[in-house]
């Protein structure tokens, strides 16, 4: 008995020490504690890791913009090291990532966890640039987005002339081809700005209506794949380095494909049950196009997906692979 209480005390004693010595980092995110993202992917993920790394990590976690609210500049405090590890979108600093915004082109994807599948792979394979200086822990999405209007729209001709929140280029084009003009706006200023007059309606994924307190302010949904909104989550290189063995581990553990398909599949779920509430909301309406009417919308973007080609030096040989992992991808699900 005195050997077993001896040994019990000696491994407390370990973990007390390991824990005292533990390493920290901060994590911060303009994204609100109690979304989605937050309590579906990363606070699992953070909680995976410190259990994983045997004490030799905690994160500090900074929620809804505490030290930044501007999506643009995450990346940017990250590596000034404001912070050790952000959630970056890559369409809001292109000049970045040039290469992540062909995830962005609209009927590319049908769902959030395809997309996971092929941004992972497209990482793995070498296509995107930008990330020499991080550890990349996870490339997923949001899933398409859909149009989503603060009055009763019946068809895409009501659009004309009505002001539409976008995040990036692409889906700027998207919005004028539509005939409507686009808002360069971040997510979290599109509810107050609806209510405000600023827009008409924003592009965004349906869950991003939740999670940012949109939906009482919208009066139809367009439903078609108009493109995902690609994120990764990702640690800056020194700070990932610097870290015990026992917690790099446990990262790299936690890190990958399948952390990129199970953030995507989130946003899968978590789109099912906004879409599900706004078909039986009668307040709402959701206009689902015919078949022959998303072959003409396949066919109306097709010009901005050669143009994405034409328009970059890589553009041929980048579309090229990630069509090559697409066909893949769906051909072993």
């Amino acid at each position: 008995m005195h050997a077993k209480t001896t040994a019990a005390l000696l491994a407390a004693g370990l973990l007390l020490a390991a824990a005292a010595d533990a390493a920290t980092l901060k994590f911060a995110t303009f994204e609100p504690q109690q979304g989605m993202p937050a309590r579906n992917n990363y606070a699992p993920w953070f909680e995976k890791v410190e259990k994983d790394s045997q004490g030799t990590l905690t994160f500090q976690k900074f929620w809804g913009g505490a030290l930044s609210r501007a999506p643009n500049k995450q990346f940017e405090l990250m590596m000034n090291g404001i912070q050790d590890m952000a959630m970056t979108l890559p369409s809001y600093t292109q000049a970045l990532f040039p290469e992540f915004s062909v995830f962005e082109l609209p009927f590319t994807f049908a769902n959030a966890v395809e997309g996971g599948t092929v941004m992972w792979k497209m990482f793995e394979q070498g296509h995107l640039s930008g990330l020499e200086k991080v550890k990349v822990v996870a490339i997923y999405n949001n899933g398409n987005s859909a149009l989503h209007i603060n009055r009763k729209i019946a068809k895409l001709e009501d659009l004309k002339g009505l002001k539409v929140r976008t995040a990036g280029p692409e889906e700027a084009d998207l919005v004028k081809t539509l005939g409507a003009a686009p808002v360069a706006m971040a997510i979290g200023q599109v509810a107050e700005s609806l209510h405000r007059g600023v827009i008409d309606g924003t592009l965004n994924g349906w869950s991003a209506n939740s999670t940012f307190k949109i939906t009482p302010l919208i009066k139809s949904h367009y439903e078609a794949p108009f493109g995902v909104r690609t994120f990764f989550l990702s640690i800056r290189k020194d700070a990932y380095d610097a870290l015990p063995e026992a917690a790099r581990k446990a990262i790299d553990n936690n890190s990958g494909l399948a952390t990129s398909r199970a953030f995507s599949t989130s946003f899968d779920r978590e789109n099912n049950v906004t879409r599900e509430e706004a078909l039986k909301d009668s307040a709402r309406n959701v206009i689902v196009p015919s078949n022959a009417e998303m072959d003409g919308l396949r066919k109306t973007f097709r010009p901005q997906h050669e143009e994405w080609i034409k328009s970059r030096a890589n553009g041929k040989r980048v579309y090229d692979a990630l069509q090559k992992i697409l066909a893949e991808t769906r051909a072993r699900s």
